[in-house]
């Protein structure tokens, strides 16, 4: 279970770094932010539709979209992602 969901984040993960880098969303900021959060959130519902663990998937989805997929945004999207998660972090944890 572990190395197929670690396996399938990782690949999720390549793929938005991928496609975030042929395709070039730039210009609508919010095309490109609507495609992250898929891409953030896909992980997790292919894991758990295919009974391995969505949580695990999800960390390291993050942990590759991180160093490969934040590279190919544009700065306003990449802004509005951080400023997004935090916030979602920031009302989660109260």
């Amino acid at each position: 279970m572990f190395f197929g969901s670690a396996a399938l984040g990782t690949l999720t993960g390549l793929i938005s770094a991928i496609f975030l880098k042929h395709f070039d969303l730039r210009k609508t900021p919010s095309l490109e932010f609507g495609m992250m959060i898929i891409f953030a959130y896909l992980p997790y519902g292919l894991a758990e539709g295919i009974k391995l663990s969505g949580i695990m998937s999800i960390l390291f989805a993050g942990i590759v979209m991180s160093h490969y997929t934040h590279h190919n945004l544009s700065p306003v999207t990449q802004i509005l992602m951080q400023q997004t998660l935090r916030t979602m972090a920031f009302m989660c944890g109260q």
